[in-house]
């Protein structure tokens, strides 16, 4: 994703105006954007939206909710490239949204601010139900998956574990979310 515009601008300081769009000048969601989104509601896939403003992501979402998609996720809500304000991820949790908790960000640099303090704020505030667990563990530039903690036993993760919500964004709400369940 850092090719979304918005990652280029916030992470790169690079305003050439290079980077995919969600959007149009107008702020309606591309026609060929359109045309994926039929093509996922279609096999029903999950449409995630990630490295981008909350305003451009909530006007996806409203579109793909119109042409049929069922599960959306909005990626990294609380990242410097996304920013989600809770009361937006409380908003788009009521909308069947759910939000990437993520683990990569949650240990190897600050979530926000207050780092792990607030990714357990967000859970308390917004519900657990609607996280689910993802990671950029793996990925060339990112450490790899084996020095991931375990989501049982990560000792980032101590508030979560002891009032047993890790069991709703590492396992139910994520099976619930693939249509496992």
């Amino acid at each position: 994703m850092v090719d979304s515009y918005h990652h280029r601008r916030v992470v790169y300081d690079d305003w050439s105006g290079a980077g995919l769009k969600l959007l149009d000048e107008k702020g309606k969601v591309l026609p060929s954007l359109k045309e994926i989104l039929r093509i996922c509601a279609d096999r029903d896939l999950i449409v995630g939206s990630g490295h981008y403003p909350y305003s451009d992501t909530k006007v996806l979402m409203e579109e793909a909710k119109r042409v049929g998609v069922k599960r959306m996720e909005i990626i990294h809500p609380a990242h410097i490239h996304s920013k989600t304000l809770i009361s937006e991820m409380k908003e788009a949790a009521s909308e069947g949204i759910k939000l990437m908790l993520s683990g990569l960000g949650t240990t190897t640099f600050p979530l926000h601010e207050t780092g792990p303090v607030y990714a357990v704020r967000m859970i308390k505030e917004v519900g657990a139900e609607h996280f689910v667990y993802g990671s950029d563990y793996g990925q060339v530039h990112n450490p790899p998956i084996s020095s991931a903690p375990s989501g049982r036993s990560s000792s980032s993760w101590p508030t979560v574990r002891r009032r047993r919500r890790s069991g709703r964004f590492f396992q139910t709400a994520p099976a619930k979310h693939l249509g496992l369940e």
